[in-house]
């Protein structure tokens, strides 16, 4: 027998009550926080991680109501993804019945500023970075905007902790010629802090940020995935005539102890 539609301030969803009225607690957290991902949704329901209840919500329930988008984006390798939400104008409507004006969340904020639909793998990496930044005690923002604007510099995440703050490259492809995209992130904050998929694309990464006299610490999803526990950045380098100061800053924020060397020449 087919499910009578639930009505639901003003809307008709296809759903029972009992999931109509989680839908409601989902779209109601939706529009109060900027988080975008599945993860984010899942810890705010008190769903343990592999729910099946939670898959068949991001996967089903919100798609055929049209509360939301959901989709999922590849971060490394092929079993490494990121789900990521957002509410349909169904599900702000939803919202504003219950006298809530939702809030842009941050995959709404990359597709606003940074061709996110055009370009959803890498809004998955932009957000698949922020969500292991914030588990690892650091304050976040995507797409920073500058009080102070310097040329050729768009950085994808600005990230805090402990009163030391600085702006962060993420990239999904590797390869040479960045050389521009490097000297604006000195010209901006003294250094490149960048984000790869892999560890060899962190090399290729550094060895060119290197090549064009910009000193830097560095990052991938593997090691984030895979040591969670682990600091965010991996590594950090120097090059000629970088500042004693600096040095000490990149050696701090990756953690190492001010006499040691590793990474930094």
């Amino acid at each position: 027998m087919p499910i009578p539609n639930l009505h639901l301030h003003g809307l008709d969803l296809p759903v029972r009550a009992d999931v109509g009225h989680w839908l409601k607690q989902v779209v109601v957290g939706l529009a109060t926080t900027h988080y975008a991902t599945w993860a984010d949704v899942r810890e705010q329901l008190g769903e343990p991680d592999g729910s099946k209840r939670f898959k068949r919500l991001v996967q089903d329930y919100l798609p055929r109501t049209s509360l939301a988008v959901t989709e999922v984006s590849r971060v490394f390798g092929r079993r490494h993804w990121l789900g990521l939400i957002r509410l349909t104008e169904r599900g702000k409507d939803l919202a504003r019945a219950q006298d809530i004006e939702p809030v842009e969340n941050d995959w709404e904020r990359v597709i606003r500023l940074h061709q996110g639909e055009a370009q959803a793998e890498h809004a998955g990496l932009l957000l698949a970075f922020d969500l292991r930044a914030r588990r690892r005690g650091w304050t976040t923002q995507v797409l920073p905007e500058l009080s102070t604007p310097v040329e050729g510099f768009a950085p994808d995440v600005w990230i805090e902790r402990d009163g030391v703050g600085l702006y962060v490259e993420v990239e999904g492809k590797y390869h040479h010629a960045n050389a521009a995209k490097w000297q604006a992130a000195r010209r901006a904050q003294g250094f490149a802090a960048i984000v790869a998929r892999t560890p060899s694309a962190r090399a290729t990464l550094v060895e060119d940020c290197r090549a064009s006299g910009v000193a830097g610490i560095a990052t991938d999803f593997q090691r984030l995935y895979y040591h969670p526990t682990a600091s965010l950045w991996a590594e950090a380098w120097a090059v000629t005539f970088t500042p004693p100061e600096l040095m000490d800053r990149l050696r701090n924020l990756i953690g190492l102890p001010a006499n040691t060397a590793n990474s930094l020449a």
